[in-house]
């Protein structure tokens, strides 16, 4: 996804470059407004994607598109101050000073994979759920692990060590330890021992956790 959002910020960029302007003017000409119109809504919702709404990279954007709707068509010099603000957030991604879109990145896959998981739950299919809802409960918080410096190969270890760094409190420790016990059940098939309400439990709770420590 780091890599697609480089590509996909390079193609905005060229995109905007190409913009023609009117002969003897400095209003970009009639035939270009529409795909200038189209770029502009395309880099506000990458923007937003890659930071968020409240994000200095979203709101400059937003003051720039809104300063292009001049009396006379969209002015060339908002044109060339969009491509120097993704150009900046192009150079900023690459230099690895947004430093929590990883764990963003993650977290929008991890709830996606969840939604999954959730189907499979209303069909009663209690293997296929717990296949990917135990993935992604170790994922988290493996990734949960990784944002704070903590990386041990042991599941249980790594629960220990985020509690005892204060990260999480006691409460989310048991609440873990309980979750990896039902991803253990499952990957040992001890479908007997967990039930499709265990996996419901483990979902609402991850989910909870990956709001609260990945997506801010």
């Amino acid at each position: 996804m780091f890599y697609r959002y480089k590509e996909l910020l390079t193609d905005l960029i060229t995109d905007f470059a190409s913009i023609r302007i009117r002969e003897s003017s400095v209003f970009v000409a009639p035939e270009s407004v529409l795909k200038c119109q189209i770029l502009f809504a395309r880099s506000a919702n990458l923007i937003e994607n890659i930071t968020s709404k409240d994000s200095f990279y979203y709101r400059e954007a937003e003051r720039i598109i809104f300063g292009s709707k001049r009396q006379g068509g969209i002015h060339k010099n908002e044109i060339q101050m969009i491509i120097g603000h993704l150009e900046a957030l192009l150079k900023d991604l690459e230099n690895g000073l947004l430093t929590n879109i990883e764990y963003r990145i993650s977290a929008k896959s991890f709830l996606d994979f969840f939604d999954h998981a959730k189907a499979y739950l209303k069909q009663n299919k209690k293997m296929e759920a717990s296949v990917i809802a135990s993935s992604v409960f170790e994922d988290t918080i493996r990734k949960i692990g990784k944002k704070y410096c903590l990386e041990f190969p042991k599941l249980d270890r790594l629960i220990d060590e985020l509690k005892k760094s204060e990260i999480i409190t006691a409460t989310e420790m048991k609440k873990f330890k309980y979750f990896a016990g039902i991803r253990n059940e499952a990957m040992h098939a001890n479908w007997d021992k967990i039930s499709l309400d265990d996996f419901e439990d483990l979902i609402r709770g991850i989910e909870k956790s990956i709001e609260k420590y990945l997506e801010n």
